[in-house]
């Protein structure tokens, strides 16, 4: 088969990497199709990929749902989707022919994309080939975005000559059945794997820690207060400080280099890296306290670690929170008087830890990405 991957960010396109490695060892082509920061994942992953575009990061902001909020789940007429639909089709459209011109050239088999990069879906009926939407973790908007795009690209489907944006002839997913958000489309289980970028390995990265080690990370949408020179999220800097007066814990705190200058003043017992795979030393930490991105959830339960999620005002992202907390494998924090409390949790509950390791185990259970080529094999080319 001849497959093409494409994602909306590089976050959404990293979980499907394993799978694509799944696929060339097995002896088919692919290749990775979408805008800069993708194709240089995918480069950085040893796999072939061509830009699309400029290196335009509006145009990726622009396809959020903006300020659609759990409460329009259930409100098809909210002003906030009519809002959405023209943010989804101003970005589509922005790189569509050229989109459909390469994928066409190539002529892939199969096209294989995250659930809201809807130009894959909409080039794979253009094509007349099969399309696979392959979720990057727990959420719960897939589902109703999908429908919510057929709507508002139905003029993009008809100037392709396609009849409207089609629905995914298979849906793959590594969320833990146990994770699942009520309502959504049925999907196909696969293994997550983890797979968070490459990196030289370093030497500390090797020795067992000496001392209880917390991973923090603020990943792609918990850096926005620094990327707006707000500065550092206060609940990450308390916890920072936290750590600092905890006897025999350490931190290795995960930041891009380029907002290291903006830190204040770190405790000794803090160790800033930056951009470092987690899954580099995820084996030798204790527990892992994030922003909620469904990456570093998903990363923290397959190595069975518990979590401290500290999201911010983001519907994506506290649901995330949600999900850990409800299946017992960590804590949120209801305020900063909370957070000394949350933290003693993540470190010290057995219930947690068991937690964190049931699903571990859960995760363990579903499908391998080898065994999930013979599903994409089977659809109707």
């Amino acid at each position: 088969m001849r497959v093409l991957f494409t994602a909306l960010v590089p976050s959404h396109f990293t979980p499907m990497v394993p799978l694509c490695w799944a696929l060339r060892a097995a002896g088919h082509q692919v290749v990775v199709i979408g805008q800069a920061d993708v194709a240089t994942a995918a480069l950085g992953a040893g796999l072939p990929a061509r830009q699309l575009g400029e290196d335009d990061n509006l145009t990726r902001r622009l396809s959020r749902p903006g300020a659609v909020r759990k409460d329009h789940l259930r409100s098809p007429d909210a002003p906030e989707w009519a809002e959405a639909g023209l943010r989804w089709e101003r970005r589509v459209a922005g790189y569509l022919e050229e989109f459909r011109t390469v994928a066409r050239a190539w002529r892939p088999d199969l096209i294989v994309t995250d659930p809201v990069e809807f130009g894959g879906q909409l080039v794979a009926a253009a094509l007349g080939v099969p399309v696979v939407v392959h979720r990057y973790g727990p959420e719960q908007f897939s589902t109703v975005l999908q429908r919510r795009a057929t709507i508002a690209l139905q003029g993009l489907a008809g100037e392709l000559g396609v009849p409207r944006l089609p629905a995914p002839d298979l849906i793959l997913d590594p969320t833990p059945a146990s994770m699942q958000a009520a309502g959504h489309d049925p999907a196909a289980p696969i293994r997550f794997v983890p797979y968070n970028g490459t990196a030289r390995l370093e030497d500390w990265t090797l020795d067992p820690p000496s001392r209880r080690r917390i991973c923090l990370c603020l990943g792609m949408l918990g850096s926005r207060s620094l990327e707006t020179g707000t500065g550092l999220p206060e609940e990450f800097a308390s916890v920072l400080d936290l750590i600092g007066d905890r006897p025999g814990t350490e931190a290795v705190f995960v930041l891009p280099s380029r907002f290291h200058s903006a830190l204040p003043q770190l405790p000794e017992t803090v160790r800033l890296v930056g951009e470092t795979p987690l899954d580099q030393f995820l084996a030798g930490c204790t527990a892992v306290v994030h922003h909620g991105g469904a990456g570093t959830t998903m990363t923290a339960l397959s190595f069975g670690l518990p979590q401290l999620v500290l999201p911010p005002d983001d519907p994506l992202l506290t649901y995330s929170a949600h999900l850990v907390e409800k299946c017992g494998a960590g804590r949120t924090a209801a305020g900063p008087a909370d957070l000394d409390t949350a933290l003693t949790a993540v470190l010290d509950s057995a219930d947690l830890r068991a937690g964190a390791r049931d699903l571990r185990d859960e995760i363990d259970r579903m499908p391998e990405p080898a065994a999930v080529i013979r599903l994409l094999a089977a659809l109707p080319g």
